[in-house]
């Protein structure tokens, strides 16, 4: 597939989609976004979580601390919104009907069987059972930047997924277009992993219990969402739910929904399922490091700090701007209750 070909660039939903898709049950936090967690600088990434709590939690453990529980109703959307009406997050409901059962079926047995060969073959080792964010087998595949990495590169590729991300934030999905559409069209080498996803990078969580202790995902983009589809065969109700630690919100989370979340900015962790149950997850996610790629003109941050402009200010200082600015402008691309149906038609 050639890489300008990913069919997310574009996408705009019908009207009737939106009419259809877009009723959201409401579920609010005291919590401003203002506040979550995100570096200084540039902010184009998460804070560096220095936290050694690698725990999960249980449901009464949660509601003594005052945590909202939101119960799953099969057909219903849910929006995170804070304190201040912007929508950081949502819960969407799978598509109904037979042939997305077998969709979620297939996909569970994929990953089943990635684990199965894995171990057969030594590419899984026992020291890869265990991370900062729980103890899981885990494939990541992908455009992704960090770590290091002098640019961009692919990780591996397959599968595909679906979004819920214009949805709820549909200012943010359209920066997410326009920037790695950028970087794509920069790089003929690089390669979508799929042609209806905005997602550059996902991680197969393999199980075989997939179940995260509390963390960020620091390397994320600051302000971005990555989305989270639960796969496997657990009892729901008893385990495996989102809890959102800032915004004191845990949800059942079935197998077959979409969670978009603000992972780097917001700790969050699945409570724990039962003994003989499995469960895998697949998420897909952006590195912070590539929307700062393209900012920075397709050059590291090294190459871009000694260029200066016309007004004296070096091309790094320019991209970053001051200390909280770019925070602030990244949380402008969330849509409110009030603004998502008007975010819809503006473009």
């Amino acid at each position: 597939m050639p890489h300008t070909d990913n069919q997310a660039l574009h996408y705009r939903p019908k009207p009737s989609t939106l009419r259809k898709y877009s009723k959201f049950h409401r579920t609010f936090s005291s919590f401003n976004s203002k506040d979550f967690s995100h570096c200084g600088g540039g902010s184009w990434t998460g804070k560096r979580d220095s936290s050694k709590n690698l725990r999960s939690y249980t449901i009464p453990e949660l509601e003594k601390m005052g945590f909202t529980y939101v119960p799953y109703e099969p057909g219903r959307n849910v929006l995170f919104s804070d304190s201040q009406t912007r929508i950081v997050g949502g819960l969407v409901d799978g598509i109904p009907g037979e042939e997305w059962k077998l969709i979620k079926e297939d996909a569970s047995a994929s990953l089943r069987n990635a684990l199965n060969i894995g171990a057969d073959t030594g590419a899984f080792l026992k020291k890869d059972l265990k991370h900062r964010r729980g103890q899981y087998f885990s494939l990541l595949t992908g455009v992704s930047m960090g770590g290091g990495q002098k640019r961009p590169g692919n990780l591996a590729q397959r599968l595909r997924s679906r979004s819920a991300f214009y949805f709820l934030a549909p200012k943010l999905y359209r920066r997410y277009a326009h920037d790695l559409g950028r970087l794509y069209e920069s790089q003929p080498e690089l390669c979508w992993n799929f042609d209806s996803s905005i997602y550059p990078c996902v991680a197969f969580n393999c199980g075989p219990q997939s179940v995260t202790t509390l963390h960020f995902d620091q390397s994320n983009l600051s302000h971005g969402l990555c989305a989270v589809t639960p796969l496997g065969n657990f009892d729901w109700k008893k385990g495996g739910h989102l809890v959102l630690w800032e915004l004191k919100l845990v949800l059942e989370f079935p197998p077959g929904t979409v969670a978009l979340l603000p992972s780097a900015a917001v700790r969050h962790c699945n409570t724990p399922i039962q003994k003989g149950e499995e469960r895998m997850s697949i998420t897909q996610f952006a590195a912070g490091g590539l929307f700062r790629w393209v900012a920075y003109g397709m050059k590291s941050a090294k190459e871009v700090g000694s260029v200066k402009a016309s007004d004296g200010q070096t091309l790094k200082e320019k991209a970053d701007k001051c200390a909280e600015e770019r925070w602030m402008e990244g949380l402008s691309l969330f849509s409110t209750t009030t603004s998502l149906e008007q975010d819809y038609r503006t473009d």
